[in-house]
Order: structure tokens, then C-alpha cells, then sequence
């Protein structure tokens, strides 16, 4: 009897030393995900961050030929 339960504990001990193996595998992959979900987020806001500069770059530009646009109107209306 003595024999068997300590067949059955190796059983559970080498059962169980399996699980851990692959919770541990399970783990690394998860983890590896959200390190490239993060990756991804990063990159994304990088990405907005251009644009936004981009959009006040042409916004300024715009705003500079509104502005030099203005006197040059005045002085056609002046000329008819």
C-alpha cells in the first residue's frame, strides 16, 4: 500500500510539474501579446502625433495666405 501512494504522489508531483510547464508557456504568450499591443499603442500615437503637427502646419499656412490675401482684395476693390 505504502508502494502505490508513493506511485500515485510521483503521478500528481510529474502532473503537476506539466501544468506549471504550460501556465508558464501560457504566460510568456500573453505576455508577449500585450508587449505587442503596447508596441502597436506606442507606434499609434507616434502616428497621431505627426498628424496633429502636420494639421497645425497647414493651419498656419492657411492662415498666412488669408493674411496676405486681405491686401491684395482691398486694392482690387480700390481699382474698380
Amino acid at each position: 500500500m505504502a508502494t502505490t501512494v508513493k506511485i500515485n504522489a510521483q503521478h500528481v508531483v510529474d502532473a503537476s510539474g506539466i501544468m506549471l510547464g504550460d501556465i508558464e508557456t501560457s504566460v510568456k504568450t500573453v505576455s508577449d501579446i500585450i508587449a505587442q499591443i503596447s508596441a502597436a499603442g506606442q507606434e499609434q500615437a507616434d502616428g497621431i502625433a505627426q498628424e496633429n503637427k502636420a494639421l497645425l502646419k497647414m493651419d498656419e499656412i492657411a492662415q498666412q495666405n488669408a493674411a496676405l490675401a486681405r491686401p491684395n482684395t482691398r486694392v482690387t476693390s480700390r481699382r474698380r
